[in-house]
């Protein structure tokens, strides 16, 4: 069976919903609460800005805001790897979100 590539452009948006879907469940409680001395506030303001951002780039025709947001979630998934500690549940909770980021920051809006 061949690939149908002309669900591409569908599977694309599927993978920037996840995404958004992924970063507004991890970071939106540690957003609401308005802790503007924590150092968490202010990744989980950069992640969820990147994450409206990753959406917004999927309508313009321009390859720099999905980009630009897709390298911010991945970088910032992986410091919070870092942060949150090196174990196994936290691999998998930054895993996704990084590896995502980083197909944005390599893909732009190409297909």
């Amino acid at each position: 069976m061949k690939p149908k590539k002309v669900l591409a452009p569908l599977a694309k948006w599927l993978l920037r919903i996840s995404v958004a879907i992924l970063v507004f469940d991890y970071y939106f409680d540690q957003f609401t609460q308005f802790s503007f001395d924590s150092f968490e506030y202010f990744i989980a303001f950069a992640m969820i800005l990147s994450a409206a951002a990753l959406i917004i780039g999927g309508f313009m025709k321009k390859h720099t805001m999905t980009v630009v947001a897709g390298l911010v979630i991945c970088g910032l998934s992986v410091i919070m790897l870092l942060v949150d500690g090196f174990s196994f549940d936290m691999l998998l909770k930054h895993i996704v979100p990084a590896s995502l980021g980083f197909y944005f920051f390599a893909m732009g809006n190409k297909g």
